[in-house]
């Protein structure tokens, strides 16, 4: 059954499956637009189906790597194509390598970087003279819990690395976005495993209620924040 239609306009990164895939679906269920992108046609056709049958809603893709500044160019095109603005931009990426210090080389590091970091970077950069210029929309960044809880940090030198340095350009960037009514924060999940007690520390659906009340409108949004999940202070 068919929500009632918001009709924003939504990019959704690394959205063929986990949290990706969830918070694409939470937009569509509400009735707005949304753009898919990720590297693997099939599982992101796949996940366009899915949505649509659950929600009710079509779901556009992009097939393209967050790495490649030429994919996410085609990313840019394809939604003023088909939306002509955007209103929310999700980011998010796959888990980088995981090892020990020493078995890393310059090639990791830089591909890490780009992948995690720079990738960010460039979406920002291409969509943002657009949501400029319609004066509103929300930027979110998925980022890592180990910003805030370092039991989750062993071994995650790229991912914990470059997150926890984006967190800090989020703290940067809200200044410059507050005057065309623009809001940017991070969510830092930890990882959806199981406690102690055999449950999880966290759903799906808590996750994508956090982005979900981001994304209300108000006269002056929350920016510069970073909202920790499933983190015990």
């Amino acid at each position: 059954m068919k929500n009632h239609s918001i009709n924003r306009a939504v990019v959704v990164t690394a959205s063929s499956k986990g949290i990706g895939k969830a918070v694409a679906k939470s937009f569509a269920a509400k009735g707005d637009r949304v753009m898919l992108f990720g590297r693997n046609e099939d599982t992101l056709k796949l996940a366009s189906n899915e949505i649509e049958v659950e929600t009710g809603y079509p779901v556009l893709y992009t097939v393209g790597n967050m790495s490649n500044s030429h994919d996410i160019k085609l990313l840019f095109e394809n939604c003023v194509q088909h939306f002509s603005t955007v209103d929310v931009l999700f980011l998010n990426t796959g888990r980088p390598l995981r090892g020990r210090f020493l078995t890393f080389n310059d090639n990791d590091w830089q591909e890490a970087f780009e992948e995690t970091f720079l990738s960010y970077i460039r979406i920002i950069r291409n969509f943002l003279p657009l949501m400029q210029k319609h004066s509103n929309g929300f930027i979110i960044a998925n980022l890592s819990a180990a910003i805030f809880a370092m039991e989750d940090a062993k071994g995650y030198y790229f991912s914990n690395t470059f997150r926890s340095a984006f967190a800090q350009f989020i703290k940067e960037m809200q200044c410059d976005l507050l005057m065309n009514n623009i809001s940017i924060n991070g969510i830092a999940p930890r990882n959806m495993r199981e406690n102690e007690k055999g449950s999880r520390i966290y759903s799906l659906e808590d996750y994508t209620r956090l982005v979900q009340s981001i994304c209300i409108q108000k006269d002056t949004p929350v920016s510069g924040s970073i909202f920790p999940v499933g983190v015990s202070f």
